[in-house]
């Protein structure tokens, strides 16, 4: 059911606000995919690094590499499993000799 008056952005917002005041870990899937870019990069740049402030741990599914150095480390996934773990800055934690570039990206946020 649709609130009337408000945009589907705005429903969004009210709704991942209300689910934050009570979840001290956030998983956000694919949340932005949808999103025109000027939000998205908000999305990224400015509302999940102030949740991080608020002390809140995130867990971020993407596969927009745009937004990846915002992470505290990146883990790509392959067949369901861990194939590499790199920090931002490019130290690779971990890497499996399964690894291809083609699989979808988790970022975390700690």
């Amino acid at each position: 059911m649709q609130r009337p008056g408000k945009s589907f952005r705005d429903r969004q917002a009210h709704d991942v606000s209300n689910l934050l005041q009570v979840r001290p870990v956030v998983m956000f899937d694919e949340w932005a995919a949808d999103q025109d870019p000027e939000f998205r990069s908000v999305f990224y740049r400015e509302l999940l690094p102030e949740l991080q402030r608020e002390g809140k741990t995130l867990i971020v599914v993407s596969h927009d590499d745009r937004y990846f150095d915002v992470a505290d480390r990146v883990i790509r996934m392959s067949a369901g499993r861990i194939a590499e773990e790199v920090k931002p800055s490019g130290k690779r934690l971990y890497r499996s000799s399964r690894y291809s570039t083609r699989h979808a990206v988790t970022g975390a946020l700690r």
